[in-house]
C-alpha cells in the first residue's frame, strides 16, 4: 500500500526537463565535498553533470520530477556507444538510489555533532523507447545541495570533473577545491585522508597514501584539467616525519599578488614552498628590506612555527628601534631575518612562545578581516536580492489585467513548479491578494527571473495605465 501511494505521489509531482551542460559551473554545497560516500567515477560525474543541470537552486520543501533524456547524458560521460546507453546511464543512477551520502558538522568540545544521512536518488524510471528517464531526490538532501541551509558552497568546473577517470583524482580534486574556497591550502595527512575517504588499513602508513592516491591523483589533476601546476606536498624530510600536506592549484597566482617585485621563479618557489601563512610572513618582511633570494636552501628542514616566531621576533626589534629613532639599512634588517631563523634567536632569547602566540593573534586577525569581508559579500548579496524582490512587487503591481492574465498563461508550467505538491491557483494569482501564497510565488518568480536578467528591471512602472 505504501509503494502504490509513492508511486501516485510521484505521479503527482510537477516535472523539471533536464538538460545536460557540461560547460557550466556546479554549484556544490561545501558539505557535499567533505562528505563521506561510496560511488565510481562514473556515479560520481553522473551525479555532479545532474546537480549542474538542475538550473537555479530550489527553495525548501519543493518537490520535483527531474526528467531527461538518458542518451544525452551518455555522450556527456563519454559512455560506450557500442553499449546499450541509455541503460547504462539508468543504471548509473540505480546505483545512487542505492549509494548513502553521510553529511557531519565538526565535532563539539562533547563530541556532539549534526548528522544527516540519504540516499542520494530516491526514485528512477527508464523507458527504452523514448530514453525518457525520469529521478527524484530525497526531499532532506535537497537543502544541502543548493546551499539553502549554510549558504556556503564551492565553484567547479563540470568539464574537469567530466574529464576526471579515477576515484582518487575526482576525491583529491572536488576535497581540495572546497578547501580553497575558504583560503585553506594546508592540512594535515589524516584530515586529507578522511576528506578525500581513504581510510582502509592499506593506506595507513603515509608512503603508501602517497603513492597510491595522492602522486597519481595529482598527475591525472595535472594531465587532464585547466590546473597544469596543481601540486601536493608534505612537510616530511630527512630524520623528519611528514605531518602535514600543502597543496595549491596555481602556483603563479599567489606570487602575483603578493610578490610583484619578485622574480616568476623566486616567488613561484616561495608559493610552492611555504604555507599561506607563512607567505604573509615573508611579505611582512620583505617590506622591512628582507629579500627572499636569500633563502636558497637555509631554511630547509626548519619547521615553519620556527621561521614565523623568529621573524615575528625580527619585526619587533625592527619596531623597536624605528620608535627609538635608531633604525637601520633595510639591508640589515633583511639579514637579520636570516641569521633569526638559522640561529633561532627567538628561543636564545625565552621568546620563542611569546612570538608564537603573536603570530598566531597576527593570523586570526587576517583571518578576521578575510571572514568580515565575506559577512560584507553576504550582506551585499542579501540588499540585493531585497532590490530586485522590491522592483519584482513593482513589476506586478504595474501589470493590468489583460498583462496579468497573458504573464501568468505564458508561464504557467514555471510557476506550478515553483508551486509545490498544491497546483498553482490562476484565480487566487490574478486576485493579487498578498494574502494567497500565489501572491509570493509570484514574486519569487519575477525576482528570479530579473536576477538572471530575463525580465528587464523596470526604471518605472511600464504597465502603467496612460
Amino acid at each position: 500500500m505504501n509503494d502504490k501511494n509513492n508511486q501516485i505521489q510521484q505521479l503527482s509531482l510537477p516535472l523539471r526537463y533536464v538538460s545536460p551542460n557540461e560547460h557550466s559551473l556546479v554549484r556544490l554545497a561545501q558539505e557535499f565535498a567533505t562528505a563521506k560516500y561510496a560511488l565510481s567515477p562514473n556515479e560520481i560525474k553522473a551525479w555532479v553533470l545532474f546537480i549542474s543541470s538542475l538550473g537555479e537552486p530550489e527553495h525548501e520543501g519543493v518537490e520535483s520530477l527531474y526528467v531527461f533524456n538518458a542518451i544525452d547524458f551518455a555522450d556527456k560521460l563519454g559512455i560506450d556507444p557500442r553499449k546499450a546507453r541509455g541503460k547504462e546511464v539508468a543504471e548509473l543512477f540505480v546505483r545512487l538510489s542505492k549509494n548513502e551520502i553521510d553529511l557531519r558538522s565538526r565535532e563539539d568540545e562533547r563530541g556532539e555533532q549534526d548528522i544527516f544521512h540519504s540516499y542520494f536518488i530516491t526514485t528512477v524510471n527508464y523507458r527504452k523507447d523514448t530514453y525518457r528517464l525520469e529521478v527524484s531526490i530525497p526531499t532532506g538532501l535537497r537543502p544541502y545541495l543548493f546551499a539553502l541551509k549554510t549558504g556556503t558552497f564551492t565553484n567547479i568546473n563540470v568539464s574537469d570533473v567530466l574529464a576526471l577517470n579515477t576515484v582518487a583524482a575526482l576525491r583529491v580534486f572536488l576535497y581540495c577545491k572546497n578547501l580553497e574556497r575558504i583560503g585553506q591550502f594546508t592540512v594535515t595527512i589524516e584530515e586529507m585522508k578522511q576528506g578525500t575517504g581513504f581510510m582502509l588499513p592499506s593506506y595507513e602508513q603515509f608512503k603508501e597514501f602517497k603513492r597510491n592516491v595522492l602522486q597519481p591523483a595529482v598527475k591525472e589533476i595535472r594531465k587532464h584539467t585547466e590546473y597544469k601546476e596543481f601540486y601536493i606536498e608534505d612537510n616530511g624530510g630527512r630524520g623528519r616525519k611528514a605531518t602535514h600536506l600543502h597543496f595549491g592549484f596555481d602556483p603563479t597566482f599567489d606570487s602575483e599578488e603578493l610578490f610583484l617585485n619578485t622574480s616568476k621563479d623566486v616567488a613561484t618557489a616561495i608559493v610552492k614552498k611555504f604555507s599561506p601563512s607563512l607567505q604573509i610572513s615573508i611579505r611582512i618582511a620583505m617590506d622591512n628590506g628582507f629579500n627572499p633570494r636569500y633563502i636558497k636552501d637555509k631554511f630547509d628542514n626548519i619547521p615553519e612555527d620556527v621561521i614565523k616566531a623568529n621573524f615575528m621576533y625580527v619585526d619587533g626589534i625592527i619596531s623597536r628601534e624605528k620608535k627609538e629613532g635608531n633604525p637601520k639599512t633595510p639591508d640589515v634588517y633583511g639579514k637579520y631575518y636570516i641569521k633569526a631563523v638559522v640561529e633561532n634567536w627567538a628561543l636564545k632569547n625565552d621568546k620563542f612562545n611569546e612570538m608564537k602566540k603573536k603570530t598566531v593573534e597576527r593570523e586570526k586577525n587576517q583571518d578576521l578581516q578575510k571572514r568580515m569581508k565575506e559577512t560584507q559579500e553576504r550582506d551585499d548579496a542579501a540588499t540585493l536580492n531585497e532590490f530586485y524582490r522590491t522592483k519584482a512587487k513593482e513589476y506586478l503591481e504595474a501589470m493590468d489585467f489583460a498583462t496579468m492574465d497573458n504573464f501568468i498563461r505564458t508561464n504557467f508550467k514555471g510557476l506550478n513548479a515553483m508551486s509545490g505538491k498544491s497546483e498553482f491557483n490562476y484565480e487566487h494569482a490574478i486576485s493579487r491578494k498578498k494574502n494567497y501564497r500565489e501572491y509570493r510565488i509570484l514574486v519569487d518568480f519575477i525576482t528570479a527571473k530579473m536576477t538572471l536578467r530575463e525580465i528587464e528591471v523596470p526604471g518605472i512602472c511600464e504597465f502603467a495605465p496612460n
